[in-house]
């Protein structure tokens, strides 16, 4: 009688908790919201992001891209790498123009995409490749929607429920709170917030190397300025296993 009143008195304990929200899982996603919340209202508030209609980023920089150096040991010398993308967020188009030189190749691609599907042209070799529709939501142009933290915010938003809080980590000699969530390609990030500041530091991804196995890779914006009612960052450096891939 006793065990089964025991029971019956964490069973009802267990549900209580489930249903006031205090289960470990909601406690982290009510953390890791407050952290998103923060973050949103550093970068521009809620209004502004979700108000972009919208966007064009032009960049460029210096690449390293792995087994494509002219030798095969540090110190490298870097290629140079002009990006322009325009994305339509509200009719989902997108445009993009990169041009690559380095290592004695020279590259010049443009791909667009609408409504689903699309086409790559390469302006130098004047020829076009159809892009299918399911290949237009995987990594390969799914990863353009992730060039600014105020487009992952965004999605962060979209996906709240799937957002878990890591803890506190140091980055670049600062404090940051880490959270995680996935995204719509079902890629999950780990997104570095700034204690003080409120601002996106960088994010990174986990992922299976068919040279090394398991690594990470870390995209980091800085040197963040204002444009409009948002704030978005002036440099854009990507780092693979370590090694830096690309500034911009």
């Amino acid at each position: 009688m006793r065990k089964c009143l025991f029971l019956l008195l964490l069973f009802t304990s267990v549900a209580y908790a489930a249903a006031d929200g205090q289960t470990l899982g909601a406690r982290s996603q009510a953390k890791a919201r407050k952290v998103v919340d923060a973050a949103v209202t550093a970068i521009g508030g809620r209004e502004a992001l979700q108000g972009i209609e919208t966007l064009k980023l032009q960049l460029q920089g210096e690449t390293w891209p792995r087994l494509q150096m002219p030798t095969p040991h540090p110190p490298f010398e870097s290629g140079q790498f002009q990006e322009s993308l325009v994305l339509d967020l509200k009719d989902n188009r997108l445009f993009l123009d990169q041009r690559v030189s380095g290592a004695g190749v020279d590259g010049h691609n443009t791909v667009v995409i609408k409504g689903g599907e699309g086409a790559i042209y390469d302006q130098r070799a004047r020829t076009v490749t159809p892009i299918p529709a399911e290949q237009t939501t995987q990594q390969q142009f799914v990863q353009y929607y992730r060039r600014l933290p105020n487009l992952i915010l965004r999605q962060a938003l979209d996906g709240a429920n799937s957002l878990r809080y890591l803890g506190e980590d140091q980055f670049n000699g600062r404090k940051h709170n880490v959270v995680t969530f996935v995204m719509p390609d079902t890629q999950q990030v780990a997104l570095y917030v700034d204690a003080r500041t409120g601002l996106v530091s960088k994010y990174e991804l986990v992922f299976t190397d068919p040279l090394r196995g398991q690594s990470a890779s870390e995209i980091i914006f800085s040197d963040y300025g204002t444009a409009g009612k948002l704030k978005v960052p002036q440099t854009w450096s990507w780092r693979f296993a370590g090694d830096l891939v690309a500034r911009y």
